[in-house]
């Protein structure tokens, strides 16, 4: 079974427990032909990253698979809503997760991310803060 879930961008949700897969988020990117940086792609999995699982490419689209959070929701709806108040603690343990998983993309994977903002900053019902949508910066090298 699958649904239509916002998880740091729209995808679908894949339902794991068949043969010991997981719960994954799928997302679509429209391609009418192979990104030249599908090959720069890689699995990465940090704990301050929304981690990519794999990539496939079809002749049209690409599709990524990141672990799916549960129960999570970003930045952007926690600022939105007026019965959550964020201290100065709250906001500096985010900038910490936020620079964290910076940090891997940078040093680890040699990419940048592109656009940080509070719609790709994921809070998790554990209480991990992760960033997503790091699949952005291919998306912008293709343009050019």
């Amino acid at each position: 079974m699958n649904w239509e879930v916002d998880q740091a961008g729209c995808g679908w949700l894949s339902l794991g427990n068949y043969f010991g897969y997981s719960t994954v988020l799928i997302k679509t990117k429209a391609a009418n032909k192979k990104p030249t940086s599908f090959f720069k792609l890689q699995v990465a999995f940090h704990e301050n990253l929304v981690g990519l699982v794999e990539a496939f490419y079809d002749s049209k689209a690409t599709y990524l698979v990141y672990n799916y959070h549960g129960f999570a929701v970003n930045l952007s709806q926690v600022g939105s809503t007026p019965a959550v108040q964020l201290s100065e603690t709250d906001l500096a343990s985010i900038c910490r997760s936020v620079l964290r998983g910076l940090e891997y993309i940078h040093e680890q994977l040699q990419i940048v991310h592109g656009r940080v903002d509070c719609a790709n900053i994921i809070l998790c019902s554990d209480g991990a803060i992760k960033l997503g949508k790091c699949h952005i910066l291919f998306s912008s090298i293709d343009k050019n």
